[in-house]
């Protein structure tokens, strides 16, 4: 529990640094951010308490139904499986980190390719929506990002991680393999650049 109550929530707060009472109680200056509010709609981290870090989605989904969906999106990787749970047990075992902001978020929203839906992960920026692409990411970066509320919504919790875990493993399943990948990528680019 924070050591900081929130004067409009009414609560113990584990985002703000400290808050302070102004006008008789009627705005809460948060210490954090320096925005007076009246309203704990407009807090800056109400969007956090409202969601949860995709590192709580993986220790809290069973690996087999997560990698259901997997199968069920992409059935060539049924035989992928090891591969797979060994991430998951990796990422099971990692800490997070906790960004001063959270300000990039992992957005999971549906797609359809000749007929059928796929989900489609993107880190999303929080503040501008920006969209990009997450698949190079480390996996200390994944489970410390916050999940959107509309992936929560759209999506249940099997089928996030199975998504999430399908984009994190699309360049190999260490991440050695990943940034030797991506070095390769950014080699090409060099070369194309020359010619």
């Amino acid at each position: 529990m924070s050591k900081f109550y929130c004067g409009i929530g009414h609560k113990w707060c584990k985002f703000c640094r400290k808050v302070k009472t102004k006008n008789k109680g009627k705005t809460t200056v948060c210490m954090y951010c320096k925005v007076g509010l009246s309203f704990l709609d407009k807090c800056p981290r109400i969007a956090e308490i409202e969601t949860v870090r995709f590192y709580e989605l993986v220790r809290s989904v069973d690996f087999d139904d997560a990698f259901s969906h997997i199968v069920k999106w992409w059935p060539t990787q049924k035989n992928c499986r090891d591969g797979y749970l060994g991430v998951y047990n990796k990422l099971c075992k990692m800490k997070p980190r906790w960004p001063k902001l959270g300000d990039m978020m992992i957005s999971v929203d549906k797609e359809e390719w000749d007929g059928e839906i796929y989900p489609n992960v993107s880190g999303i920026y929080r503040n501008t929506n920006q969209k990009f692409g997450i698949e190079f990411t480390p996996w200390k970066d994944w489970i410390s990002m916050y999940i959107t509320t509309e992936t929560i919504t759209n999506f249940t919790h099997e089928e996030i991680v199975g998504a999430c875990l399908w984009e994190m493993t699309y360049h190999g399943f260490d991440e050695i393999s990943i940034q030797q990948n991506l070095t390769n990528l950014y080699d090409s680019i060099e070369e194309i650049k020359k010619n």
